[in-house]
């Protein structure tokens, strides 16, 4: 009998501690991704090395765009002959979702 007191005396502490433990667990996780999320802001925002040098070459390397102009013209002849074939009354016998005259 007494073995059996004794385990449930100790269910009973660690049931009654266990919500206590777990909240200064979450405080505690909570200040270290404080101290983590502050040192990385730290190291590459505030005391970051980049001159003003760096920062336009930065900037021109990234302004670059790549444009396609042949799938430009391309787009640009297949919706100029839609339009004309809406300009001139002509209606397209197949579905097309694009073209909205011929449903």
């Amino acid at each position: 009998m007494e073995k059996k007191e004794k385990k449930e005396n100790v269910k009973i502490f660690f049931g009654k501690l266990w919500p206590f433990v777990q909240q200064w667990l979450y405080l505690f996780f909570l200040v270290v991704i404080s101290v983590y999320a502050y040192f990385v802001w730290n190291k590459y925002l505030i005391n970051s090395d980049w001159s003003e040098e760096k920062k336009q070459q930065y900037i021109r390397e990234k302004s670059i765009f790549s444009f396609e102009s042949q799938g430009y013209q391309q787009a640009l002849n297949i919706v100029n002959s839609k339009k004309e074939k809406l300009d001139s009354g002509e209606k397209f016998g197949g579905r097309d979702v694009f073209f909205s005259e011929g449903f």
